[in-house]
């Protein structure tokens, strides 16, 4: 059976994405191919990392679901509760993991669409090059 190894803890998965979170939200002046392909690559490197991280927080967040269950079905009050109370009983008792999925997940999120519009950038910067070198 496969055993997951490796799996960062949740303080070092928070303080990840607060570096991570400030990268990302580095705001970019001016128009600079140069400038365009150093903050892709800068962004390209964090990729894996962010994806990385937000394997390991949906671990945590599984994990602290399952010992929610465990927990509520060890409390024979609670499995008197509604199936739909009782859920949102577990949701809440792991809604700190379930925070950090949600932020590394939209940093993530982030990191790609920068990409995508780097990448943008760079190809119409590319465009005006050619087009300024065939108009003289």
């Amino acid at each position: 059976m496969f055993q997951a190894k490796n799996i960062n803890t949740t303080d070092t998965l928070m303080s990840l994405a607060e570096d991570m979170h400030k990268t990302v939200s580095i705001k970019m002046t001016g128009d600079d191919p140069t400038a365009y392909s150093e903050r892709l690559n800068e962004l390209c490197s964090l990729v894996a990392t962010s994806g990385k991280a937000l394997a390991d927080a949906k671990w945590h967040k599984n994990r602290a679901i399952k010992n929610s269950i465990l927990k509520a079905i060890a409390d024979t009050k609670v499995l008197a509760l509604p199936a739909s109370t009782l859920n949102e009983l577990v949701k809440a008792d792991a809604a700190d993991i379930s925070y950090l999925v949600d932020f590394i997940e939209q940093i993530d999120k982030e990191i790609k669409y920068q990409i995508e519009a780097l990448r943008t950038l760079i190809s119409l910067a590319k465009t005006e090059m050619s087009a300024a070198i065939y108009q003289k």
